[in-house]
């Protein structure tokens, strides 16, 4: 796959030059903070988007530093596309001061929504377990459990669950659920 700069992105956009610039971060960080030409398509929705790109068209990769728009340019590699990765990412991008276009109030990331989510249920089991049934604190041991899997496994239900939800999803390229 070619790599280029976030210094030859710019020059790229400010050229106008035919190119899709594809941020495959998750809904949240897009939503966040984005290069006005980009548009998303997260990683994790790959197989939803992938068949929308143009194969004759550029496609500029990135997402916040690297790792997961390397991954998304070596799957659309193997369906035929020629990426370019944009090394770096959005956080090149914003060390080399060039502009990004921010929203006024996003959602929580997953991550922050798992933590909440789990602590929630944490103190359900336990306010449970003392006011109406001891059998309740087995509920917060359960949350813990699974929290430990999680860690051990490096995957979490409970995120996957939360990026399937309305606030956490995108419908087109770019565009949040409604």
């Amino acid at each position: 796959m070619k790599k280029i700069n976030v210094d030859e992105l710019k020059e790229a956009l400010d050229r106008g030059d035919d190119i899709l610039l594809v941020d495959v971060r998750t809904p949240q960080e897009y939503l966040a903070s984005k290069i006005a030409a980009a548009v998303s398509m997260p990683l994790t929705h790959f197989d939803h988007f992938a068949p929308s790109l143009d194969k004759a068209r550029a496609v500029h990769v990135m997402c916040g530093s690297g790792a997961r728009a390397a991954e998304f340019c070596r799957r659309i590699e193997r369906l035929g596309h020629a990426p370019v990765l944009v090394e770096g990412g959005l956080s090149a991008w914003t060390k080399r001061g060039y502009p990004v276009e921010t929203g006024p109030t996003q959602p929580w990331s997953i991550e922050r929504q798992v933590r909440f989510g789990s602590g929630a249920l944490v103190l359900l089991g336990v306010v449970l377990g003392f006011v109406a049934d001891p059998r309740y604190f087995y509920f917060s041991g359960f949350v813990g459990l699974g929290l430990m899997v999680a860690a051990v496994t490096n995957f979490c239900g409970m995120s996957v669950l939360l990026s399937k939800m309305p606030w956490n999803r995108m419908d087109a390229p770019g565009k949040p659920a409604a």
